[in-house]
């Protein structure tokens, strides 16, 4: 079969896959293309001046919403949402996407559009919960992804003859170790216990004489702020405190 014949029974396939419904001021196309929950996306086209406005009438962000995803400034989905708009050169205002093309471009406009839906919309699988052990594993990779060699989950003894486990310990040049906590909290209550637990750890530690600095890395990647209350009393009694979307500024202490 001649290439020529291929690329027209492709492009007829793909014609009748799409829908058209005429609106007030342009149309909607209906595409072959599915969300997360299988349902299709869909473009408006409308003709302003001497060029065309494609977008999603929020069909993005709306899906993203109804799935519990907000994403926050300087979060990873933020990161993550903001790399899709650049890559597929799409706009975005009032939760909606968009982006103006000339006659010659429309077609190329709606390509970039749905790519831009897609990609968007599969943000939500950010929302997936991890545990402790999923953010301690993440830890890690960021670490050695970044040359700094550690020794995981190492036990000490005490000052009260108790075993204490410590989730990372990093050598460092010309200066004490650094003993580091990744912690993750789904909640206020479980957090404020996750960092008693950890005060009590650095004070069992330096009462046995350990020479040490502490570094707690908290998650903060969760909906709701775990943080807040607990943070305070934690900074005070650990040499270095960061959250995990901000997590380069801690690499000159671990160096």
């Amino acid at each position: 079969m001649e290439c020529e014949e291929i690329v027209r029974l492709y492009f007829e396939g793909m014609r009748d896959r799409f829908s058209v419904e005429a609106t007030e001021d342009g149309c909607i196309i209906r595409t072959p293309y599915q969300d997360p929950d299988n349902d299709p996306i869909s473009i408006h086209v409308k003709k302003d001046d001497n060029c065309f406005r494609i977008s999603d009438q929020t069909q993005a962000m709306e899906f993203l919403f109804l799935h519990g995803i907000d994403i926050r400034p300087k979060s990873k989905q933020r990161w993550h949402f903001d790399s899709i708009l650049r890559r597929l050169d799409v706009d975005t205002a009032a939760n909606e996407l968009y982006l103006e093309v000339q006659k010659d471009d429309l077609a190329d406009g709606r390509a970039r559009l749905s790519d831009a839906v897609k990609s968007a919309e599969h943000l939500v699988y950010t929302a997936k919960t991890r545990s402790q052990l999923d953010f301690g594993e993440e830890v890690a990779i960021w670490l050695s992804s970044n040359q700094i060699i550690s020794d995981r989950r190492k036990e000490f003894i005490g000052a009260s003859g108790k075993q204490v486990s410590v989730d990372f310990i990093i050598s460092r040049k010309k200066k004490v170790p650094a003993f580091m906590y990744s912690l993750h909290a789904e909640s206020p209550g479980y957090a404020n216990g996750l960092v008693n637990k950890t005060i009590v750890a650095w004070i069992e530690l330096r009462d046995a004489g350990i020479q040490f600095d502490s570094v707690c890395l908290l998650d903060d990647t969760v909906e709701e702020d775990v943080w807040r209350e607990p943070y305070p009393k934690l900074k005070r009694l650990t040499s270095t405190v960061a959250f995990w979307e901000e997590r380069d500024e801690l690499l000159e202490a671990l160096a």
